[in-house]
């Protein structure tokens, strides 16, 4: 289960690809809909492209050994 989250993480992040709430389902990212969460969406989705180029050097740090990292 951890490598399917980890696969849909990197999916989401690396391509800035949103899914929808049947598909994070699916994956086992949620348990329900909550309708409040939907206001969130729209503040969210534009700031995708942006986080995907944040999070590459994080997702690469973090696949790395500890001591590779200075640890």
């Amino acid at each position: 289960m951890r490598a399917l989250g980890e696969l849909t993480a990197r999916e989401m992040l690396l391509s800035a690809a949103v899914l929808d709430a049947a598909e994070m389902k699916q994956r086992g990212f949620l348990n329900k809909l909550v309708p409040a969460a939907l206001d969130c969406i729209g503040r969210i989705s534009p700031l995708a492209p942006q986080a995907a180029r944040l999070n590459k050097p994080v997702l690469s740090a973090s696949t790395r050994p500890a001591c590779a990292r200075g640890y």
